[in-house]
């Protein structure tokens, strides 16, 4: 069998002479028995994010004509600490996992492990096939320059309907998914070109009867992508399959679907960018939504610590 896990942990400090090095190395491996061959191949990295935000929101005034709270929130949207390795099979081949879950140094958030993106899978040549809760490809292509996707200023509910992670068979006007039971394929990389492709399984419908026409909600997406020099390009469209009512008692079943077109172009420390995004769903019997929404923004990547 092959040895999975190795995290090295390393130390190093040197003395003002710069003569004398001083190294404290940590070492935690598998107990699983290895070929010394087989052990150089594999990899285990520790990685992680951390971002706070505390803002104040001016909400006006109420319905009932009184004035609104004016909170002050702390969030930390997009905070993670993960787990990633890969094992070289040879033939061009390997196999990689990835176990990403929330940081939340406010002790707020109560997700657990492996929340976040995190999948097995098999690459090569041929790409790469991996299963798991990651986000979908209609996400994963969609550009947002010049701001954050979550946070109490976040871009992302107001092109997207927010971004979450969500179940199948659930958050039908959430567009930009972070998508549990979700079965994906990365294609190769074709010169800057890549396509993208995604759907669930129906675990949501083990306790649904069968003759609810939403028994069997799943989602299906679909994604592209250009990079070349300082153009970046990106498009989605994400298809929401009985979705409305799916585990509910109604014999209604609306679907959803939704597609978005980006670019930017980066002109020396500066980027500029825009995204047009179009979703729309059937949530009653008869009845239709749709929402249209874009963004032009711009990163200027200041030299030095900032």
């Amino acid at each position: 069998m092959h040895n999975w896990f190795e995290c090295k942990v390393s130390y190093e400090n040197l003395e003002e002479n710069g003569m004398q090095k001083k190294v404290i190395v940590l070492a935690v491996a598998g107990a699983l028995a290895a070929p010394a061959a087989a052990m150089a191949q594999s990899n285990v990295q520790m990685y992680g994010n951390i971002y706070m935000e505390y803002s104040f929101v001016r909400q006006g005034t109420a319905t009932n004509g009184t004035d609104a709270t004016n909170p002050d929130v702390l969030q930390t949207p997009g905070s993670a600490i993960g787990f990633k390795g890969e094992e070289k099979l040879g033939g061009g081949m390997s196999t990689w996992f990835q176990c990403e879950s929330t940081a939340d140094y406010r002790g707020t958030n109560g997700e657990g492990f492996c929340t976040r993106n995190s999948a097995i899978g098999l690459k090569g040549s041929f790409g790469n096939v991996f299963v798991g809760v990651w986000d979908t490809p209609h996400k994963r292509t969609q550009l947002n320059t010049g701001a954050r996707d979550t946070g109490i200023f976040g871009s992302a509910f107001l092109l997207s309907g927010n971004s979450t992670t969500t179940t199948d068979g659930a958050s039908t006007g959430v567009f930009k998914r972070r998508q549990r039971n979700l079965i994906s394929y990365d294609s190769p990389n074709f010169g800057g070109f890549q396509v993208m492709g995604a759907f669930t399984s129906t675990n949501s419908s083990t306790a649904t009867p069968a003759a609810n026409v939403g028994a069997k909600p799943r989602i299906w997406s679909l994604g592209a992508s250009y990079k070349a020099g300082n153009l970046d390009v990106g498009a989605g469209y994400e298809q929401h399959d009985k979705m409305y009512n799916a585990n509910g008692a109604g014999v209604f079943a609306g679907d959803g679907q939704g597609w978005h077109l980006g670019a930017s172009y980066k002109f020396g420390s500066v980027k500029f960018g825009g995204t047009y995004t179009h979703q729309e769903g059937d949530p009653a019997a008869g009845a239709n939504a749709e929402v249209k929404a874009w963004q032009l923004g711009a990163e200027w990547k200041i030299s030095g610590p900032h």
